[in-house]
């Protein structure tokens, strides 16, 4: 939906850490999106505890989304 609606997208694979401290496979998908030459993380569809608006992809961006913080 995004591309279609003209955003640039880049499809990045993920690890899903909730609920432990190893390594786990890539088995998630994350999108990289340009918003106004801002690149953003958006993770649509994993749904539960995941992110409810776009993270500014740079070292040290803090989102705070309701009761969550998400840090890079």
């Amino acid at each position: 939906m995004l591309e279609r609606l003209g955003f640039p997208v880049t499809r990045l694979a993920a690890r899903v850490r909730m609920g432990t401290e190893s390594v786990r496979p890539r088995t998630h998908m994350l999108l990289a999106v340009s918003v106004d030459g801002i690149d953003m993380i958006a993770d649509v569809g994993f749904g539960g505890e995941s992110l409810l608006e776009p993270v500014p992809l740079h070292d040290g961006a803090e989102s705070v989304q309701g009761a969550w913080r998400f840090r890079l």
